[in-house]
Parts: structure tokens; sequence; C-alpha cells
């Protein structure tokens, strides 16, 4: 799925992304204490070919969570890739 802007004032979620929701989904609560997170509080991006990774501050605890828009494996090389580039 394609996302496209989201309606925010956070430059770091600005633009258009290929995602795959479902894996999205599962990331989407705080490994630190469980509480959904919200793509608003986006404060990094790393772009990697057509795939993303964000840096999202959990409200409650302040935890970092990093959230991949693609799942990954690594190659015979040992380099990650990310299965959207596939």
């Amino acid at each position: 799925m394609i996302l496209n802007s989201m309606h925010t004032d956070n430059v770091y979620t600005y633009g258009n992304y290929i995602v795959d929701m479902s894996f999205l989904a599962e990331q989407l609560d705080c490994v630190y204490c469980g509480l959904h997170l919200n793509l608003k509080n986006v404060f990094k991006t790393e772009k990697h070919g057509l795939a993303n990774k964000w840096h999202i501050s959990c409200i409650q605890c302040h935890g970092t969570n990093l959230i991949e828009s693609s799942k990954s494996h690594k190659s015979d090389g040992g380099q990650k890739n990310f299965d959207i580039l596939l």
C-alpha cells in the first residue's frame, strides 16, 4: 500500500511511502511498555531504497522504537535486504 503525506506538521512523515500494512501494524506497540504508538511521533526517518525505518518516541515511557516499512532478510553475504526491494 502507498501512504501519502500524513496530515501532520512532522517533516519526518511527509511524503509517499510503500508500506507492508500488516507488518507495520504488528510493530506499532511500544517494545518497552506496550502502549500503542502513533506515527505522528516519528522523530527520525532512514531511507533504504524503497524501504524506510522510522524512529518513534513512546508518549508514555519515552522509549525509542524502530519501525520498518517492510520485512527483511539477510543475504548470503550477511547484508540486510528489505523484501519490498525484491
